[in-house]
């Protein structure tokens, strides 16, 4: 895992927060969703797996941590999606 959306701006664009150092503007990162069902019985595990939604470029670096990013394809994204390299 390289970071995690920490805001959603719109639906298009948001600031991610990654390790230490790892973005540069123009960078292309995926990112992933969850994908979850509930268990149907009380004695029953719920199960989840990662799923690759689409993809950012970094468009500005904000700090060491923080960057904001545009997405360039994909699906929807919310505040916690996870983030990793291509």
């Amino acid at each position: 895992m390289v970071g995690t959306v920490a805001l959603k701006i719109d639906e298009n664009r948001g600031i991610a927060c990654l390790e230490p150092n790892t973005g540069k503007i123009g960078h292309h990162l995926k990112y992933l969703n969850n994908n979850c069902t509930r268990p149907t019985f009380p004695d029953q595990r719920g199960a989840c797996q990662l799923v690759k939604a689409g993809e950012f470029e970094i468009t500005k670096i904000l700090n060491e941590h923080y960057v904001e990013f545009k997405k360039i394809s994909g699906s929807s994204f919310n505040e916690g999606s996870i983030i990793e390299s291509p």
